[in-house]
């Protein structure tokens, strides 16, 4: 029998975080705590309350488990525990495993984009290279291991506010490029971490050589951040993505990105968000 419980939840302060806590308790009676990931008090109340209520239904699990799996993880789980006999017959079941494979392979392809306040969790867990790293691809769409980590500091000039990037992918891809504030503010913080090398983002393992792969820390940060995993260089379709829905023409956003076809900017940009309000770009 689960303790009898003297309330149903509670809303609390951690000195560690600016973020509102929840803290209530299974139907087994065990205390779950958890981050609401907002500072409004009203949304961290609302949160808590459709936990109350999951628990109740007797789907928190399946709901917890929802978010934090990718549509692919989610579906497996579903397939496993929801599909087969004698919950759902076995026709049911098939087809449900052939409608499962298409929508997993389109999932692979489809860059993530990355909204405000999933970019200021990330930021506030990410070690200090890894936030400037995300402020600049989000700023800039500069590709992550060919043009960024390999930066020399002699590519910067902050006083005209723009870099220079001498080896790209594609030729396209060597040009000048504009900073705006933030990735000023962001590189100007990577200068003073840096060191005395050659390197913005020097190598913590050869000190003559710079950062060269970031997955392990992407990996940790978006697990402590609560965010679901997507590939570091969908940051670069988040740049592209809130270009366009800033009224950015799709021309122009085809040269920021420098690519040489416009059709591959289709795959950047997800180009269908909601109607935009004045926060939509940040310049």
């Amino acid at each position: 029998m689960p303790r009898s419980r003297k309330y149903d939840g509670v809303v609390y302060r951690r000195k560690e975080t600016p973020f509102w806590w929840i803290r209530y308790r299974d139907r087994s009676g065990a205390r779950r705590r958890e981050s609401t990931f907002t500072q409004d008090w009203q949304e961290a109340q609302r949160l808590l309350r459709e936990r109350l209520q999951a628990r109740d239904s007797n789907a928190l699990d399946v709901i917890r488990k929802g978010e934090k799996l990718s549509l692919e993880q989610w579906a497996d789980f579903f397939l496993e525990n929801y599909s087969k006999p004698p919950v759902r017959a076995e026709k049911t079941h098939q087809v449900n495993l052939r409608v499962a494979k298409p929508v997993a392979v389109r999932g692979l392809f489809r860059p993530h984009y990355v909204t405000w306040s999933e970019q200021r969790r990330i930021e506030s867990h990410a070690p200090g290279h890894l936030r400037n790293i995300v402020q600049i691809i989000t700023e800039t769409g500069l590709r992550v291991y060919k043009e960024l980590t390999p930066m020399r500091k002699d590519q910067v000039d902050l006083v005209n506010a723009t870099i220079w990037i001498p080896d790209s992918k594609t030729p396209n891809g060597i040009a000048e490029i504009p900073l705006t504030p933030l990735a000023i503010e962001a590189i100007k913080s990577q200068i003073l971490v840096s060191g005395t090398g050659p390197y913005l983002f020097p190598s913590d393992k050869n000190p003559s050589g710079h950062q060269k792969n970031l997955k392990t820390a992407w990996r940790k940060t978006l697990k402590r951040a609560g965010v679901p995993y997507f590939r570091i260089y969908d940051l670069r379709s988040t740049y592209a993505t809130r270009l366009s829905a800033g009224g950015v023409a799709d021309e122009w956003v085809t040269q920021l990105l420098r690519q040489g076809d416009a059709k591959v900017f289709k795959k950047y940009s997800q180009m269908k968000l909601q109607p935009r309000s004045s926060r939509s770009i940040r310049r």
